[in-house]
């Protein structure tokens, strides 16, 4: 009986060192936002797989539903054209803004764009 909880206890004490890892490494790689959409589509395959158990085949089922959302959500995103405006000369800006910060800015480009 000692020797299981001591064994128990050591997969625990490892158990928490892996997660403490991982999750600094988290934070530290900039990898919340996929943790946080990771755990979204999570629960959803859950939630949306209770409501359906009954007649299809649950999580399966919910995954393909989420898959094809995501998909089509994608390819209208995409079809959707996104005009293109010249950052030096944003036509909608210049003629009414004097703000000299934002004249320096509008010479200059964009951050981290430079020119030769």
């Amino acid at each position: 009986m000692t020797q299981s909880r001591s064994t128990e206890l050591r997969f625990d004490i490892a158990a928490w060192v892996t997660s403490g890892t991982l999750l600094f490494l988290t934070i530290y790689l900039h990898l919340l936002p996929a943790l946080l959409a990771g755990l979204l589509v999570y629960e959803l395959v859950h939630v949306i797989a209770e409501r359906i158990t009954a007649r299809t085949g649950g999580k399966v089922a919910a995954v393909g539903l989420l898959a094809t959302l995501i998909v089509g959500l994608l390819v209208i995103a995409a079809a959707i054209p996104i005009p293109v405006i010249s950052w030096k000369n944003p036509p909608c800006i210049r003629s009414f803004v004097s703000d000299p910060l934002l004249s320096i800015l509008l010479r200059r480009g964009p951050p981290g764009v430079y020119n030769a």
